[in-house]
């Protein structure tokens, strides 16, 4: 896989957190960080606020219905957090705390909103509206687009729902295997598999594009 066809789709990688820095050096500053906060610095509250606010809202936005909701889940994120700023801790990065904290933000309004479905579906067949008012109709799909752009397309949205967000993860926010397992809740181990098989589902998908 060319590092070009993961920009393609994915975007490039995020920078301001590169590899340059080791590991331990990102641990040193993420305990600062930590501790500083959990101490009250607003400062240092906000300075994390904006260092993480936009790469949060394109992870939360890719999974979310509207621009809406994707900054209310990653700004409920950042409330929780200062509310709850004196005992916060972290296992493994910031990052990944900030991401996993998301994706659970999100998971928890999926869950929400299949209740109120099954409570308007329910009250519909009795005859009873809610008056939440009908839901708007899809977009058209884009259908002129460029041969390339369709298959990079297809392939990437045929991978399973897990093994796009762990590539995405991987790719554009440079993280590691064991912070993408603190996001999604699984073992790093896990981590390399559903990376082994997004590579390979997509070679096979686009082997013309891997010369």
């Amino acid at each position: 896989m060319t590092a070009s066809l993961l920009t393609y789709w994915f975007g490039p990688p995020a920078a301001g957190e590169g590899a340059s820095h080791s590991s331990a050096a990102r641990v040193h500053t993420d305990a600062i960080i930590v501790r500083a906060i959990q101490q009250g610095d607003r400062e240092a509250f906000d300075r994390l606020f904006r260092a993480y606010y936009g790469r949060l809202w394109v992870y939360a936005r890719r999974r979310c219905a509207s621009d809406d909701v994707a900054n209310d889940v990653v700004q409920d994120v950042f409330i929780a957090l200062w509310t709850s700023r004196a005992t916060w801790s972290i296992r493994v990065s910031i990052k990944a705390y900030l991401f996993g904290a998301v994706q659970r933000r999100i998971l928890h309004l999926r869950r929400h909103a299949a209740v109120v479905a099954r409570v308007e579906a329910e009250s519909v067949a009795a005859g009873t509206l809610l008056g939440l008012g009908a839901a708007p109709l899809a977009a058209d799909a884009q259908t002129d687009v460029a041969e390339r752009a369709r298959l990079i397309s297809h392939a990437v949205q045929t991978l399973p729902e897990r093994q796009r967000t762990v590539l995405a993860l991987w790719w554009r926010d440079e993280m590691t295997s064991p912070e993408i397992a603190e996001v999604l809740g699984v073992s790093p181990q896990a981590v390399r598999k559903l990376l082994a098989k997004a590579w390979s589902h997509l070679r096979d998908e686009l082997s013309s594009e891997l010369r």
